[in-house]
């Protein structure tokens, strides 16, 4: 059985929880950390063996004409689409492009097959008139096939009820943000399709790891660190700040910016300028012109505002800088950006 998984953010997550659920049931094999081209997922195939049951590959586009490629090698029997926005708007021209390049993953499967869909994106099918023969299959939103409610955030986790069809069970998971919790939703409806019980797959989610760099929460010598440093979107960039509104004490905010949205890229950043002036105390801008944009959304911040070039000379000040109880995040970390 082979499942593909792709979207604008989330995919990563979504596959990693999903292969978690499913180990209770098969022998699963899935592409490691980020590992979304064709050499990614060609390298991951070599290690199939007649033992495992089921493979899940994460499949990335950056251009028009990728996930369809992708496709073509996987064949997959079922796909997932976590969620789309602006990301690699620069390199696909324009939003509808991306649209109709993820929506391959259902288009291209056959008529035997499922397609489970984030139920943000609701309403895509119809309005790009795209030809599914697929059963489609909703999860994340009320009344989705799997969705979750009464979410509870904390510094140290998250609790919910978790809903599918009538029976509801309640749920508990280290990780933080309440996008994880939407990304449990959408892997839980994938396995309840797969035929795992509500209840295994409410104790599996209990056992779930933070997926690194991705709302990694690191305790190190009394200082909260938040690893975000591969969620380069404007989605994750927003959950990640409300994230750190939940912990106590001072919050440090350290970030580039946004890259590779097109003619988004400067409003998207002076509102994450905005919103990160709403929860910070201190922020610490990265690198060249995207800190620029984000000081014009932060022009009313009251707090600290430090502007370093490099990821290296912040390092170098972090002593001066950060205090023994402040909660750090690291937010949309690309090095190549950093460096500019």
């Amino acid at each position: 059985l082979k499942i593909a998984i792709t979207g604008s953010y989330g995919k990563t997550s979504v596959k990693n929880f999903l292969k978690h659920i499913l180990d209770v049931k098969y022998h699963v094999l899935a592409t490691p950390e980020s590992y979304n081209t064709p050499m990614g997922i060609s390298k991951t195939v070599k290690g199939l063996d007649l033992t495992h049951q089921v493979f899940i590959a994460e499949m990335g586009a950056r251009r028009v004409g990728d996930i369809k490629r992708l496709m073509k090698i996987v064949q997959p029997d079922i796909s997932v689409l976590t969620g789309i926005n602006s990301q690699h708007l620069e390199t696909f021209k324009s939003q509808e492009n991306i649209y109709k390049e993820k929506l391959q993953v259902a288009t291209m499967l056959q008529e035997n097959g499922k397609v489970v869909i984030n139920g943000n994106l609701k309403g895509l099918i119809d309005n790009f008139d795209a030809d599914i023969s697929a059963q489609v299959i909703y999860a994340g939103r009320e009344n989705d096939q799997v969705f979750a409610s009464d979410i509870t955030l904390a510094d140290d986790g998250c609790t919910f009820n978790l809903h599918f069809g009538d029976e509801v069970l309640s749920a508990t998971t280290q990780l933080i943000g309440s996008h994880n919790v939407e990304n449990i939703a959408v892997a839980s409806s994938v396995a309840y399709a797969l035929g795992i019980s509500p209840k295994h797959i409410v104790e599996r989610i209990a056992t779930i790891e933070p997926v690194p760099h991705r709302l990694q929460l690191i305790q190190r010598d009394v200082i909260n660190i938040i690893d975000d440093t591969f969620n380069g979107n404007p989605d994750g960039a927003r959950v990640a700040l409300e994230t750190l509104a939940c912990f106590r004490g001072r919050k440090v905010v350290i970030t580039p910016g946004l890259v590779e949205l097109g003619d988004r890229e400067k409003d998207e950043n002076i509102l994450l300028g905005e919103r990160i002036g709403k929860v910070a105390d201190v922020v610490v801008l990265i690198g060249g012109k995207r800190s620029e944009q984000l000081k014009h959304g932060l022009k009313d911040f009251q707090g600290e505002v430090l502007h370093f070039q490099t990821l290296k000379l912040a390092e170098q000040s972090f002593k001066d800088f950060i205090r023994i109880g402040d909660t750090v995040l690291l937010l949309n970390d690309l090095p190549d950006v950093y460096e500019e």
